[in-house]
């Protein structure tokens, strides 16, 4: 977790980077009216592979990741989930008023 001073966050770098990045992601994407696109759809899977790899290889094979690595892949995994739940809550919106 990081520390400034006496505070101590209540969430580690990964966390902390993932939370960041989806916000950021999600009113980016939402005041940009991106549109939806099935292209930047698999890219923002793709993207979520990283962190599923790091917190695998620690996980399994007890190898500590170091808190850049861990910076890294929280943001792009903040970034990915930010676009796919985007896409996907835009999506059904338009399904549903389709019908």
């Amino acid at each position: 977790a990081l520390h400034i001073g006496n505070f101590v966050f209540p969430l580690c770098f990964r966390c902390m980077f993932i939370f960041i990045f989806f916000i950021f992601s999600f009113l980016i994407f939402i005041n940009k009216k991106i549109k939806l696109d099935k292209r930047i759809l698999i890219v923002s899977f793709i993207i979520l592979i990283p962190m599923i790899i790091d917190g695998s290889i620690q996980t399994f094979f007890n190898i500590e990741s170091t808190n850049v690595r861990r910076s890294v892949t929280g943001s792009l995994f903040g970034l990915g989930l930010g676009y796919s739940l985007y896409y996907f809550y835009f999506h059904f919106l338009r399904i549903i008023k389709l019908n």
